[in-house]
């Protein structure tokens, strides 16, 4: 009986550990006008309206997800990161 659960175990545990598929199917083009996808290792710099697709971490686990942005939102997010730490350094790290 144990044998039997260690075994359906596994299968249900394979079963999760598929990939996933990208958002857009392989044959299906994105319109000229719309949005074009980069991934994150791509060479050159994207235009602002690109989609922009990254893997990150979020704090308190290991899994990674995929989070799309566009490359402004992440200008964006990266220069609200750095306000922080240029505001941080100035004050010394005082509590507000």
């Amino acid at each position: 009986m144990r044998f039997m659960v260690l075994i359906m175990a596994a299968g249900l545990l394979s079963a999760c550990a598929t990939t996933a598929e990208p958002d857009m199917a392989s044959d299906e083009m994105p319109d000229a006008a719309g949005p074009r996808y980069v991934d994150q290792g791509e060479v050159g710099r994207p235009d602002p309206d690109d989609l922009v697709c990254r893997y990150e971490s979020p704090t308190g686990t290991r899994m990674r997800e995929r989070i799309c942005r566009t490359q402004a939102e992440w200008d964006a997010i990266q220069e609200a990161g750095q306000d922080r730490l240029r505001h941080r350094q100035a004050t010394g790290y005082q509590r507000y």
